[in-house]
């Protein structure tokens, strides 16, 4: 914490804070596993890219395969049901259908509109594989697998995080770099709820080196400090509107 010299009634940083900028900065066990954890999800997401690609691209090729051999025939709906899992339910048609002098069954998953107009014992057109007679489907229903698309949009979800996290430790790394401290006062705390569990949103302010009253915000997680309750803040000197309280989350002062 700050020292608080109470014959000369002034306030100084921690030692730290008072080395020139820039100052030598190294990331935190939390700033190490954001790092990590960024890595990841870029590996993650160029290799769920690729393979789903990969995989998209061999089921194509066996779609067209089906395709090319496809004879269409009337079946007969022999059964409907319902499977229920957890909070999902879906419906499947049980059919069948003769191909050369013999019978095949099968099954196929539906939408629940078109599960709901049929009943068993209705007729229904079903294609199956002329060199592999008991592989069928339903119109509507091809076994196309996945989407061309999806690998691509698959490595975008897994990569919409990145930005974020590299620019935090960015921005932590470039305060801390170049930052001045400050002593805070807490002015007011409000207590936060969200799905995801509750929170403090604290207000402080402080006093930069021109003499600017300047405020800043910080969520805290556990116990928040009551109003009046002195921090430490690091601000930009050229940005003063940008601060954060000190200790930085990712970030700190290396050791010498």
């Amino acid at each position: 914490m700050g020292i608080f010299q109470q014959n000369k009634k002034t306030w100084e940083p921690p030692v730290e804070l008072q080395r020139s900028t820039p100052r030598e900065v190294q990331l935190t066990g939390a700033g190490k596993a954001t790092f990590v954890l960024t890595v990841l999800l870029v590996v993650s997401a160029v290799g769920a890219a690729v393979w789903m690609s990969t995989m998209a691209a061999s089921d194509a090729r066996r779609w067209q395969a089906w395709q090319a051999e496809a004879v269409p025939v009337q079946g007969q709906v022999t059964n409907l049901r319902k499977h229920r899992s957890g909070k999902n339910t879906d419906s499947y048609v049980d059919y069948q259908y003769r191909a050369a002098d013999r019978s095949y069954s099968a099954s196929a998953k539906v939408r629940s509109s078109e599960w709901k107009r049929l009943k068993q014992g209705d007729p229904i057109i079903v294609f199956y594989r002329k060199s592999e007679l008991g592989q069928s489907w339903l119109s509507g229903h091809e076994p196309t697998g996945i989407p061309s698309g999806l690998g691509l949009v698959a490595g975008l979800t897994l990569l919409a995080p990145v930005p974020l996290l590299v620019y935090s430790i960015r921005r932590q790394r470039r305060l801390l770099e170049e930052g001045r401290a400050a002593q805070a006062t807490v002015v007011k705390k409000r207590k936060v709820s969200t799905q995801h569990g509750a929170h403090y949103l604290v207000t402080y302010e402080f006093e930069t080196m021109s003499g600017t009253r300047r405020s800043g915000k910080y969520n805290a997680n556990r116990k928040a400090p009551e109003i009046g309750e002195q921090l430490i803040v690091v601000y930009h000197p050229d940005e003063e509107k940008w601060s954060a309280r000190y200790p930085l989350a990712l970030v700190r002062v290396m050791v010498h």
